[in-house]
């Protein structure tokens, strides 16, 4: 771990994989969801699934009930670099 660079919030952020990547040894691995209706260019992770059922919402109102249907989101795993619930941001690995 000693070897790991340190990169300040803002470059995680903005610099986090938008696509699935290797495993980053010491992050947990957590099991997770991602919305199938956001842009992959500005991806919603989340690893509650009551979390991702009130997300789809924010679409036009649409209903989880829909799922049944048509998939709204696909599980994933996922890894962040924060421990702070305020700070996390997932990356799918």
């Amino acid at each position: 771990i000693d070897g790991l660079t340190l990169r300040d919030l803002e470059t995680l952020k903005r610099d986090r994989p938008r696509e699935s990547v290797d495993p980053i040894e010491y992050l947990l691995i957590h099991a997770g969801f991602r919305c199938l209706l956001c842009p992959l260019e500005d991806p919603f992770y989340i690893i509650r699934l009551p979390r991702i059922r009130d997300y789809i919402l924010s679409h036009d109102g649409r209903s989880a009930r829909e799922y049944k249907l048509t998939p709204l989101w696909e599980s994933c795993r996922l890894q962040t670099y924060f421990a702070n619930n305020a700070l996390v941001t997932y990356f799918v690995v």
